[in-house]
């Protein structure tokens, strides 16, 4: 949950954009987003998906599957797996 609140305050920061801007635009209570910036709320994966498509991200990179490698495209981390 710590880097899900770290990852969006990160994207609220690049983009300027505040709770309540964020709320409204992305149609998510502003609560929920407090909760979740404040390490108190795990969200729905409805919440998630609709702040993946405000900022523009993947829902693995909100959820911690993926990292950023540059500010141009997301790189999924991947295990080496023998079959």
């Amino acid at each position: 949950m710590e880097i899900l609140a770290q990852r969006l305050k990160t994207l609220m920061e690049k983009y300027g954009v505040d709770e309540k801007k964020l709320s409204k635009e992305a149609d998510v209570h502003i609560h929920l987003i407090r909760g979740i910036l404040n390490e108190r709320y795990l969200p729905s994966i409805r919440v998630v998906i609709k702040l993946s498509l405000y900022f523009s991200c993947t829902v693995d990179y909100l959820i911690v599957l993926s990292k950023i490698e540059d500010e141009y495209g997301i790189i999924a981390k991947r295990k080496n797996k023998k079959v």
